[in-house]
C-alpha cells in the first residue's frame, strides 16, 4: 500500500511540475488526474454498462417527462463512467472505437434534451457536473460541435454562490473549471474566494473550533455532511495550488487540522463509532466508511512537510498502525480513548449539543442515542450493520428504561484528560413520549491504564418498568463466559444474580463487588429490516447473533448506584486475572462526587457540589464543581458546564487555583504561589 501511495505522489508531483506554468491548464488536467486517480474500474460493470447504452433508447417524446428525466440522468452518468473508462490506460476499453461512438451518439441525445429543456435542466447541479466530467476528461477526443454545446451547458448553468454549504462548494468549483475551460480568469478568482470565504471555523454548522464537524444545527456530522465537505475542498484546494489561485495557507492548515485532529482520532482506523454517525446510522455499511486514503496524495502535495504524519494516519486507516490516547471534542461531546488492542468511544449531549436528527424516515429509532452510549472496537466488526436489530432503548453502554423516547439536557457534560488519560461525565435525563416517567442518573467513564471505568450514580425517576444499563450490544462472535474459565453459556437468556466477570470476543466486563448486582445476559439470534429504521431502505430481513448483557437496576429507584469496568482480555483467564486483582478503587460514587483511583496514584473525580472527597488515598477540595485528573504531580481541570470559573482546589495539603475556560477545554492547574 504504502508503495501505491509513493506512486501516486510521483504521479501528482509531475502533474505539478508539468503544468506549474498554465494556471487553467493546470486546473483541468490535475481534476482529470484526480477522476483517473479516484475511480475504480470495474471491466465487467463497464462492459455492461456499453451493452446497455448501446442497446436501449429513450424517447424522449414520453409524456412521463419525470420518467424522461430520470433516464436522461442515468444515461449522462453512464456516459460519464465511459468516458473515464476509454481515458484510463489501465482500462481494457482503453480508446476503443465502439466506446467513443456510444459516447458520442449518448451525448448528443442528452445534450439536444437539455437545450430544450432549461427551466429542468440548469437547476440540476449533478447533470451539469457529468457533463463537465466527459468534458474534462475527453477534451478534444469530443466532435467541436459536440464540445461547444456542452461549454454552452455549462456557462449558461454555473450560478455562483448558488445554494448553501456543499451546494454551493460544488457549484463554485464547477464555475472554476468552466472559467478554465473558457480561460476567464476572472470567473476562476470569483468562484475560488467565494469557496475559500466559506472554508472557516464556526460556531454554529460547519468546522468547530475543535474541528469536529456540526450539520443540522449542533450535531456531530464529522463523517456524513463533514466528509462530502472536507473531501470536497481538499480537491479543490488541490486543483489550485502552486497557481495564482492557491489556498491560503492558514486555508490548508484548517483542512489538515480537520484530518489530522478529529477524523484521525474519532474513528478506530477507517472503522467509525456508531455514534459519531448521526443520523446515517439507519444506512448501510456506514461503520466502515472511515476511510480517506484516496485523498492522502492530495494532502501530500499541499504540504509535504507533513508527509510522515499523513501516512500515519493511512496506515492506521489500513490496520497497519496504532495509535494511543485519550481525545475529546467539547464543542460535540464526544471522546476517545485508543489502545493497541482496542478502542473505547463515548458520545454525551448537553445543552450545548442536538440529539441525532430523527424523523418519520431515517434514523426513526435513534431517540435515545448521545446519552452516554459507549462502542468498544477491536476490528470494526463489532457493530457493523447490526443496527436492524439492535433493541434501540438499550444501546451500548446506555442507561435507560423500557418507555425512555425523550432527552432533557442539560449543561452537566464534560472531560478532562491529559492526552493520554481521561475522564467523561454526563448528567442524563429521560421521559416517555408522554412525559409521565423520567429517570436520572449520573454517568461517568475513567480510561486509564488499558482499563475503563464506568459509573452510574444517583439513579432516581419514577417509572413502571425496572431501569437497565446496557454494557453492551455487539455482535455474538465466540464463547460467552461467566465468573470463571470454562462456564461457557449456552444460546437463550440467562439472569444472574452474582456476576463478577464477563468475556467475550477479547473483552472483560468487570462489575463491581460491592454493589448487588442484577445481571441479564442475552445471546441469541435477532432479526429485523433495514426498513425499520430507514423507511427509504429495502425490507429484506436480515439476522444476527447478539450479544447482549445489560445491568438490571430495578424498579423502586431512588439514589441507586452501580457499576463496572471494561478492558481488553485475549482469554478467559486473563478476564479472571483482572476481575481478581483489579487496577482501579471506586472512591465515591454519589450525587455530591464520582471518583475513582488507579493503582499508579492516578485519580480522576467528578465533583458535582463542593462536597469534599476524603479517603485514604486522597483528600480533594474544591470551591466550584469541576472534573479534576489528577496524574503523577499533576492537575488538570475542566469546568463541566463549560463556564468560565475560577476555581480553588485544595489537593491534601497544597492549594491550587485555575481559571477554567469556556469552552469546554482542559487545563492545567499550578500551585498557589500567594
Amino acid at each position: 500500500m504504502k508503495q501505491i501511495v509513493i506512486t501516486i505522489v510521483l504521479q501528482v508531483l509531475l502533474t505539478l511540475l508539468c503544468n506549474a506554468q498554465d494556471g487553467p491548464n493546470n486546473i483541468i488536467e490535475r481534476y482529470k488526474d484526480y477522476l483517473l486517480l479516484t475511480t475504480e474500474q470495474n471491466p465487467s460493470l463497464i462492459r455492461a454498462l456499453l451493452t446497455s447504452l448501446q442497446s436501449s433508447e429513450i424517447e424522449v417524446s414520453d409524456k412521463n417527462q419525470e420518467r424522461v428525466q430520470t433516464k436522461i440522468k442515468l444515461r449522462l452518468r453512464g456516459i460519464r463512467d465511459l468516458a473515464l473508462s476509454f481515458s484510463n490506460p489501465k482500462s481494457p476499453l482503453y480508446q476503443h472505437d465502439s466506446v467513443r461512438l456510444q459516447v458520442n451518439r449518448s451525448l448528443k441525445l442528452c445534450m439536444d434534451y437539455l437545450k430544450k429543456n432549461p427551466k429542468w435542466s440548469l437547476y440540476q447541479l449533478g447533470i451539469a457536473q457529468d457533463v463537465r466530467d466527459v468534458v474534462i476528461v475527453l477534451d478534444h477526443e469530443l466532435p467541436e460541435a459536440q464540445r461547444t454545446q456542452c461549454l454552452e451547458f455549462l456557462k449558461e448553468h454555473r450560478l455562483q454562490g448558488r445554494g448553501v454549504g456543499t451546494e454551493m462548494t460544488l457549484a463554485n468549483e464547477l464555475g472554476i473549471h468552466y472559467g478554465a475551460l473558457a480561460n476567464d480568469t476572472a470567473l476562476i478568482t470569483n468562484c475560488r474566494n467565494l469557496i475559500v470565504s466559506g472554508l472557516r471555523v464556526n460556531n454554529d454548522e460547519g468546522i468547530q473550533p475543535d474541528y469536529s464537524f456540526h450539520h443540522d444545527g449542533q450535531r456531530l456530522e464529522t463523517f456524513t455532511s463533514g466528509r462530502s465537505y472536507l473531501m470536497d475542498h481538499i480537491r479543490i484546494a488541490w486543483q489550485l495550488n502552486n497557481t495564482q489561485w492557491r489556498f491560503p495557507e492558514d486555508k490548508v492548515s484548517l483542512l489538515i487540522d480537520v484530518v489530522l485532529k478529529a477524523w484521525q482520532w474519532m474513528a478506530r482506523g477507517s472503522y467509525i463509532p456508531p455514534g459519531a454517525l448521526g443520523h446515517s446510522i439507519s444506512s448501510q455499511q456506514t461503520v466502515n466508511g472511515g476511510n480517506l486514503n484516496k485523498v492522502i496524495p492530495f494532502l501530500i502535495a499541499l504540504r509535504p512537510e507533513n508527509e510522515k504524519a499523513f501516512l500515519s494516519f493511512e496506515a492506521w486507516q489500513n490496520r497497519n498502525a496504532s495509535f494511543t490516547g485519550m481525545y475529546h471534542w467539547p464543542y460535540s461531546d464526544f471522546s476517545a480513548y485508543h489502545q493497541p488492542d482496542f478502542s473505547f468511544f463515548v458520545k454525551t449531549i448537553s445543552a450545548r449539543t442536538l440529539p441525532s436528527f430523527t424523523d418519520d424516515v431515517k434514523n426513526n429509532k435513534g431517540h435515545l442515542l448521545n446519552t452516554g452510549d459507549t462502542y468498544l472496537v477491536r476490528d470494526g466488526m463489532e457493530y457493523l450493520n447490526l443496527m436492524p436489530v439492535w433493541d434501540w432503548k438499550y444501546l451500548p453502554g446506555a442507561t435507560s428504561f423500557n418507555k425512555a423516547k425523550l432527552i432533557e439536557r442539560s449543561d452537566l457534560a464534560g472531560n478532562v484528560n491529559d492526552g493520554e488519560s481521561g475522564l467523561t461525565a454526563v448528567k442524563i435525563m429521560l421521559k416517555d413520549s408522554l412525559q409521565q416517567q423520567h429517570l436520572t442518573a449520573l454517568k461517568f467513564y475513567a480510561a486509564h491504564n488499558g482499563s475503563v471505568v464506568c459509573l452510574v450514580g444517583n439513579i432516581d425517576g419514577d417509572i413502571s418498568g425496572h431501569a437497565f444499563t446496557s454494557l453492551d450490544q455487539s455482535r455474538w462472535r465466540g464463547d460467552v463466559t461467566v465468573n470463571k474459565p470454562g462456564n461457557v453459556l449456552k444460546p437463550g437468556t440467562h439472569q444472574f444474580n452474582n456476576v463478577s466477570w464477563i468475556h467475550h470476543a477479547g473483552f472483560a466486563y468487570i462489575t463491581m463487588p460491592f454493589y448487588q448486582t442484577s445481571m441479564r445476559i442475552e445471546l441469541k439470534s435477532v432479526s429485523g429490516s433495514w426498513k425499520s429504521i430507514n423507511s427509504s431502505m429495502p425490507d429484506k430481513r436480515v439476522t444476527e447473533k447478539i450479544f447482549h448483557p445489560k445491568i438490571d437496576h430495578g424498579h423502586l429507584l431512588k439514589d441507586s448506584y452501580s457499576g463496572y469496568a471494561v478492558a481488553y482480555a485475549s482469554t478467559p483467564q486473563q478476564a479472571q486475572t483482572i476481575a481478581s486483582n483489579p487496577a482501579w478503587q471506586i472512591l465515591r460514587n454519589y450525587e455530591d462526587c464520582q471518583a475513582v483511583y488507579f493503582e499508579d496514584g492516578t485519580v480522576m473525580a467528578a465533583f458535582y457540589t463542593t462536597t469534599p472527597l476524603k479517603s485514604d488515598q486522597i483528600q480533594l477540595e474544591v470551591s466550584a464543581p469541576c472534573l479534576i485528573l489528577i496524574k503523577g504531580n499533576k492537575m488538570y481541570v475542566t469546568d463541566l458546564a463549560h463556564w468560565e470559573t475560577d476555581i480553588r482546589i485544595k489537593w491534601n495539603n497544597t492549594i491550587f487555583k485555575v481559571t477554567t475556560p469556556a469552552n469546554g477545554a482542559t487545563i492545567e492547574a499550578h500551585q498557589d504561589q500567594d
